[in-house]
């Protein structure tokens, strides 16, 4: 979730399996999600091929710094961790059926 931002995504390429607003859904090539702040949301390629969207979050806010920061980390624990520390917050594990 992002207490502070809406985040977006544009299909390109494929079809993306998505959790928004307590309900699974698609969204396909042309296809532009929008994922209110404060509302759990995840997605997925559950396909065989592969999928490509734009993504953008409104506000920017600190999330290409967060990525920075994200980019060598391996251990999901501090995944979690540091992005708290950004304005995106994780569920845990369980919290949403199907994920």
């Amino acid at each position: 979730m992002h207490p502070t931002q809406d985040e977006h995504i544009y299909v390109l390429e494929g079809v993306f399996t998505l959790y928004l607003d307590g309900r699974w859904e698609t969204a396909g090539p042309g296809d532009t999600v929008r994922m209110p702040r404060n509302i759990p949301h995840a997605y997925y390629n559950r396909s065989e091929g592969p999928t490509r969207g734009l993504f953008w979050v409104s506000p920017a806010g600190r999330l290409a710094e967060l990525f920075d920061k994200l980019h060598d980390l391996e251990d999901p624990a501090e995944v979690v961790r540091v992005s708290a520390l950004y304005d995106v917050d994780f569920l845990p594990p369980g919290s949403v059926d199907g994920a």
